[in-house]
């Protein structure tokens, strides 16, 4: 009887010790289990923390690369901005160059045209002037209005073709008139075939500036004196004109004594103006 007691304690002991302990052992477990999900859930935190750092690391590089990528840019607009300012104003600067030079193309053009008209003028002035010294020039002896008419000629030539400019034109027409001019104070004498049909053969001829010019024969007996206004040789109506005439010649050829000798250009004078002379 004592027995079946104690087995029946033991029975009952175990049977209400067994949920208990079964109950302990699922407390320890669930405790295990949420334990280890709280760790994966730490190591999710860990990883998401990680990722988080990494991610804003690379937010910092993108950010400091943005920032210098923006200076950069920066730099390249003020370089810009600077380089459009620059070309602005050059641009103005060639304006007002091409306004200037406009302008001047103008002024250039007007005084072209002015030049041209002035180098007509000068040209119509240089004809005239020519012509009258053509004119003056018909009047001396052909033996010495030759040579500067045959220049004269030439130069008119030139001019009229175009081939001479007015500077080199003035240059030359003052030449002709300097070698020309610089007989009418010298005194001249000569001898050659005699261009007065009173003289056969031979003549002596005196020049006296382009004031008088005379002919006489060897003899000193026959002579005649060129008349600008008939454009002929004269025979002096005075023979003894001749022989001073000839005198003269000797002189001026150191085959005679120096003397004042008396020239009949008075006389002549008068006679071209139409006065008896007493």
């Amino acid at each position: 009887m004592r027995g079946s007691m104690k087995l029946i304690q033991w029975c009952c002991t175990v049977f209400l010790l067994v949920p208990i302990g079964i109950a302990a052992n699922s407390e320890e477990m669930q405790r295990r289990e949420i334990m280890r999900e709280i760790e994966q859930y730490r190591s999710r935190i860990d990883n998401i923390d990680m990722e988080i750092a990494d991610t804003e690391s690379r937010i910092k590089d993108d950010s400091a690369s943005f920032i210098s990528y923006t200076a950069r840019i920066d730099s390249v607009r003020n370089l810009r901005s600077t380089r459009i300012d620059s070309l602005t104003e050059e641009i103005q600067k060639e304006k007002v160059r091409k306004d200037s030079l406009t302008a001047h193309t103008g002024s250039l053009a007007r005084r072209i045209r002015s030049y041209r008209y002035r180098e007509q003028q000068f040209s119509s002035h240089l004809m005239a002037s020519m012509e009258r010294y053509h004119d003056s020039l018909s009047l001396l002896p052909p033996s010495i209005a030759e040579s500067p008419m045959r220049d004269l000629t030439m130069l008119k030539q030139d001019v009229d073709d175009g081939s001479a400019a007015p500077g080199e034109a003035v240059d030359r027409l003052w030449l002709i008139l300097n070698r020309f001019s610089t007989g009418r104070f010298s005194i001249d004498s000569w001898s050659a075939p005699s261009a007065y049909e009173g003289i056969d053969g031979s003549a002596h001829y005196l020049r006296v500036g382009y004031a008088f010019l005379a002919c006489v024969d060897a003899a000193g007996k026959r002579g005649a004196y060129w008349s600008p206004r008939k454009m002929s040789w004269v025979s002096f109506e005075d023979a003894g004109y001749a022989e001073t005439i000839l005198r003269a010649i000797q002189m001026r050829e150191d085959r005679d004594i120096p003397d004042i000798i008396p020239l009949p250009i008075p006389y002549i004078s008068t006679l071209e103006e139409g006065v008896s002379h007493e």
